[in-house]
């Protein structure tokens, strides 16, 4: 576990503070005790209460947890399929920008020209010298005999 991923617990665990007991009840115990477990202690967050959850300057893991603690439970059916919805167009966008990372073209073009290069290449005759004749003439005598 990172010191990231400990630091978004805490801030998790910190928001979680602030709600009602009654929606606190929503979440089952062991999902509390995990944050509360492997959360950085020596970090300090503090919720503003005067804002709102988006204002709250939290890290990108930390809102991503708790997407995942309101969709599963405390969405409808309707928010979970607007959240589901969101997250399948987030994940197309990323792999658009990896395509165009690692646009899957250039890799074969560069493959491609490789090849070329390979088959404009001649094989070249290894020619023997004299001596080198003359010794392997005796060496087939001896191994006759």
């Amino acid at each position: 576990m990172t010191i990231a991923d400990k630091k978004a617990y805490t801030e998790v665990y910190e928001i979680l503070k602030h709600i009602s007991q009654e929606e606190l009840n929503k979440i089952p115990s062991h999902v509390i005790n995990f944050l509360e477990c492997n959360r950085d202690k020596t970090y300090i967050f503090t919720y503003d209460v005067s804002q709102s959850l988006k204002e709250q300057k939290i890290s990108r893991k930390a809102n991503s947890i708790i997407i995942l603690l309101f969709k599963r439970y405390f969405a409808t059916e309707v928010q979970r399929e607007k959240i589901n919805n969101i997250l399948r167009q987030n994940e197309l966008i990323y792999q658009r920008e990896l395509e165009e990372k690692y646009k899957s073209d250039d890799i074969f073009k560069k493959n491609n020209m490789e090849k070329t290069k390979s088959e404009n290449v001649a094989m070249v005759k290894y020619k023997e010298s004299i001596l080198k004749k003359i010794i392997n003439k005796i060496k087939s005598f001896y191994k006759k005999s």
